[in-house]
């Protein structure tokens, strides 16, 4: 046996930091069927009529869908290419923010609009990734 000593580990006191909480992402609303891009060129009362309209229909459209027929691959692949094609609808509007040059911008509008520009390409991306997934899912 060897003559040195054994050494043993000596548990330390560390009191376990809790981890930061996950951001919370902005709450979704499904009901929500009007674009905000396009109802902030309305008036206010406008925006709340056309938004109620709006959800009516969606609410009937949702209802008419249980009788049709049923969604291949449990619709997610339905679900996930509708967000690719919004994506690709916030992907150009960025890129047209971006774009007004001609308008008078203030300095910090001109740089957020630089921003949007910016990060147009990068939702753009996303979208063709979410595209590529839904077009390799194999139907069942």
């Amino acid at each position: 046996m060897s003559d040195r000593t054994k050494s043993t580990r000596v548990p330390l006191d560390v009191p376990a930091e809790p981890l930061p909480p996950e951001p919370e992402p902005p709450p979704f609303d499904e009901d929500a069927p009007l674009r905000e891009t396009y109802a902030r060129r309305l008036r206010p009362e406008d925006r709340e009529l056309l938004a109620t309209l709006c959800g009516s229909m969606l609410e009937l459209t949702c209802e008419a869908t249980i009788f049709a027929q049923r969604i291949e691959h449990g619709g997610v692949c339905d679900e996930t290419g509708a967000v690719a094609a919004e994506l690709r609808y916030a992907a150009g509007y960025l890129a047209y923010i971006g774009r007004r040059e001609g308008d008078a911008l203030s300095r910090s509008e001109h740089k957020l609009a630089d921003t949007a520009e910016r990060i147009a390409g990068e939702v753009a991306s996303l979208a063709g990734q979410l595209e590529a997934a839904v077009a390799a899912v194999e139907p069942e």
